[in-house]
């Protein structure tokens, strides 16, 4: 089932051994009945359980003596298994299998397959035939392994009693477990089930046969005393209950988690527990990501997300729920294309077109599939676009699993995101300043739209304000174009020492686009905005520069052939996509385009933290202004020789304690009208600020289409592509004004463990051969020299 059959592991791609532990507890429901139900049957049924009697043992020796000669039989079945493990890492490409989460899947199986055995022990001390105490165990297994599960997700104990519910079956133990967590409430609870039902053994032979069981062992009398009245009166399976109930609510309160993963992937952030911790009201969550025949990746993604949510649900308990869904079920084709239009509209989610082979040799597969979620939290429903900040589907299978992993390293910070939102009570304000010639229209109307939509935002004149207000979170300067005053700048300077913080989107060029198609060319040259001497006291510099890379964007120009002209798409080197770096503001997103670029670069600044956001390519070109920029530059094809600059940065983040531009400058005069207003001048921001200067004003910029009007920022006309300028202007906004570490959370890294396809298809059959006949040869091998000990062993 797990090396030949479909859906197997070789044909999955993943180095991991997830399948297996799915499969094997449904495989121990078979199994671990057929060994235990002749411990106790079978002895009633000769009567040899009553020369069992008459030897010097207790009831607890003789049922844990049964009980741990089953289950060495069980972990015999189970250690060969272990070659599957080696298998898997000789197949895989790169860092291999995770250790540490498949030793933390194993210890979640022994605990199963000990509490499988206790249940049958039980099952066996009931009945004195052996069938009937084989089914008795299959049904007491499926009940606590998952009967509770599939009793919890009745829409009738939805927000209630389903979490607690949920809790008393095995399933919700051992799949936290079988993942690689080990978690001391999950132990405590696989024992306390273990102890319940051997105490049910025992007591059920305490009936049965009292008199030479009954053995009283050596203690303290008065504690004897009380035990066996307890155990020896009518209500002692409430008292065994209640006390198991005791010992679990303890360790609920008091517990510890070990992520035995490499990555600590199953580890939430402090602020995500703390955020889930305090939901006072239920927040439920519809994914979208269930259909039927989908690719291995997509099959992995759902089980990531699931796995996810469930973690979620530990810390949110009963006010956190979620649910796999197919929009498209029971929907006629005639109307999917408006159910997806309504979604696009409504919560910013549209299917996408896989494009992918289910796995290597397979034909190639199309289908449409909602990357999506929706979280609903009172009268608010919120859309999550799993995809959104991603690079599109490739046709290769290496591709979709690349882009898979990225969006599971995004999955804590998208949903606690959205959660956060859709609860929270404020809404950070943010303005959008004016005055000096800032970017405002049409162009904009995005980034404008976006602010409306995530913050309270409006615009604000700096120099009609005496005083940028300080209940103001962030400050957006994007594009000016006329020269900063001293006033203005001043203005700015306090509001960042009072903890203000800013979002600089600067073009200290001149160099424009609509300048490249009116006109043959033009010549870019510094703008003189007059805030180089600001920014160089907070720590940064934007160079008076042009920022070239050999990954960038593409323009439509007319082709010179005048019989028969058409429009071509030719790569423009001025139009650089930029790589994000660690930092959560910009890792795992798609390119960000930029227009025109200036580099930036870091001074010494006392105190402050630098940190580098945007970068180019290892094929880069710095070129120094003034410069002439035209379309001769596309009708030779650049030469890459000349792109020798690696991973210059274009935007960086700035963090601390700012020291202000005009300490000694400002005069008596200006100090005492700042003073009337409340707002006394600073010589030093006095709590950690924020800011963030980015190299070029068109980041944010949208692009205006006559019969369309604004499109998305980022959006290329020509090539119908939208990069991922949208998602790095929130997330470097969300960083600037939301005091939480959710956005942090998009820092993690996840390893993508593949199984090198070569060998795997080259050498399928072998290692089919090996982890299916091995195994077994091993416990026939086993066998034999096991008997050979025991006949050396009784030889007389």
């Amino acid at each position: 089932m797990l090396f030949v059959f479909d859906n197997n592991i070789l044909d999955f791609g993943y180095a991991t051994l997830d399948r297996f532990f799915q499969l094997a507890p449904w495989i121990f429901l078979l199994l671990i009945p057929a060994i235990t139900m002749r411990s106790f049957a079978e002895e009633f049924k000769t009567g040899t359980f009553e020369i069992l009697q008459t030897r010097p043992l207790t009831r607890w020796q003789i049922v844990f003596g049964k009980y741990f000669g089953s289950l060495i039989v069980v972990i015999i079945a189970l250690l060969p298994t272990v070659i599957y493990f080696f298998s898997i890492q000789q197949l895989s490409a790169g860092d291999g299998i995770d250790t540490g989460a498949t030793i933390g899947s194993y210890i979640g199986l022994l605990f199963l397959a000990a509490v499988f055995t206790a249940v049958g022990i039980c099952s066996s001390s009931f009945t004195n035939n052996a069938v009937i105490a084989f089914i008795l165990s299959i049904a007491a297994c499926a009940l606590f392994y998952y009967g509770f599960s599939a009793i919890s997700v009745l829409p009738a104990l939805s927000g209630n009693a389903d979490y607690y519910l949920e809790m008393i079956g095995i399933d919700f133990h051992y799949r936290s477990i079988s993942r690689g967590v080990v978690d001391t409430r999950d132990l405590v609870y696989f024992l306390s089930v273990i102890i319940l039902f051997l105490a049910i053994t025992n007591r059920n032979l305490l009936t049965s046969s009292p008199a030479p069981l009954d053995k009283v062992e050596r203690g303290d009398k008065w504690a004897r005393s009380l035990i066996n009245r307890l155990w020896s009166s009518k209500f002692w399976g409430l008292f065994l209950i209640a006390t198991m109930v005791a010992i679990n609510f303890i360790a609920s309160t008091f517990h510890t988690r070990f992520d035995l993963t490499k990555e600590k992937r199953y580890t939430l952030s402090e602020a995500s527990k703390q955020l889930l911790g305090n939901l006072t009201e239920p927040v439920t969550v519809d994914v979208f990501i269930h259909k039927k025949d989908l690719p291995a990746e997509v099959r992995k993604l759902e089980n990531s997300i699931n796995e996810f949510l469930l973690n979620c649900k530990e810390y949110g308990k009963k006010n956190f729920q979620f649910r796999f869904t197919n929009p498209y079920e029971g929907v006629p084709d005639s109307l999917q294309k408006s159910l997806e239009d309504s979604l696009f509209y409504f919560y910013g989610i549209y299917p996408s077109v896989l494009r992918a082979p289910e796995k290597v040799g397979d034909e190639l597969a199309i289908s449409k599939l909602i990357h999506g979620a929706l979280v609903k939290y009172r009268d608010t429903t919120l859309g999550i676009d799993l995809l959104q900040g991603q690079k599109g589907f490739g046709t290769d299978k290496e591709q979709m699993a690349a882009l898979y992993n990225n969006v599971e390293a995004t999955l804590e910070y998208k949903f606690m995101h959205a959660v956060q939102k859709v609860t929270g009570t404020r809404k950070p304000i943010v303005g959008y300043a004016l005055g000096n010639g800032e970017a405002f229209g049409y162009n904009v109307n995005d980034a404008f739209v976006t602010l409306r939509n995530n913050y309270n935002a409006d615009t604000i004149n700096i120099k009609e304000l005496p005083f940028i207000p300080s209940q103001i979170d962030a400050l957006v300067i994007l594009k000016p174009t006329i020269p900063f005053s001293e006033s203005d700048k001043l203005k700015i300077d306090q509001y960042i020492m009072r903890g203000g913080k800013v979002f600089w989107m600067i073009d200290p060029m001149y160099a424009e686009f609509d300048s490249l198609y009116k006109s043959t060319g033009f010549v870019a040259f510094d703008r003189g905005l007059n805030i180089d001497d600001i920014l160089f006291k907070y720590g940064a510099r934007v160079n008076q520069n042009l920022l070239q890379d050999m990954e960038c964007d593409q323009l439509g120009q007319m082709s010179t052939n005048t019989n028969n002209p058409q429009q071509r798409l030719v790569d423009w080197p001025f139009f650089p996509v930029l790589s994000g770096t660690n930092h959560p503001i910009s890792k795992n997103l798609d390119g960000i385009r930029t227009m025109f670029p200036s580099t930036v670069d870091t001074v010494k600044a006392q105190g402050i933290k630098k940190t580098f956001l945007l970068k180019s390519s290892p094929n880069a070109r710095i070129l120094n202004t003034p410069a002439k920029v035209d379309f001769e530059f596309l009708q030779i094809a650049p030469d890459i020789k000349l792109f020798t600059v690696k991973d210059t940065s274009a935007a960086v983040l700035l963090e601390g304690r700012f020291q202000s531009l005009y300490t000694g400058r400002v005069s008596g005069a200006i100090a005492d009208t700042l003073a009337s207003y409340g707002v006394p001048f600073l010589n030093q921001s006095q709590v950690d600020g924020k800011m963030i200067v980015v190299g070029d004003g068109d980041l944010a910029i949208n692009a205006v289409s006559m019969r369309d009007g604004p499109m998305p920022m980022g959006y290329n006309y020509f090539t119908r592509h939208t990069f991922a300028n949208k998602d790095f202007f929130l997330n470097a906004l969300e960083y600037l004004v939301n005091p939480s570490d959710i956005l942090a959370t998009r820092a993690k890294d996840y390893t993508l463990r593949l199984l090198d396809p070569v060998r795997t298809k080259d050498k399928k059959s072998m290692w089919q051969t090996i982890n299916i006949a091995v195994p077994i040869l091993l416990v026939i091998i086993s066998g034999l020299i096991y008997q050979q000990i025991r006949k050396r062993k009784y030889a007389v």
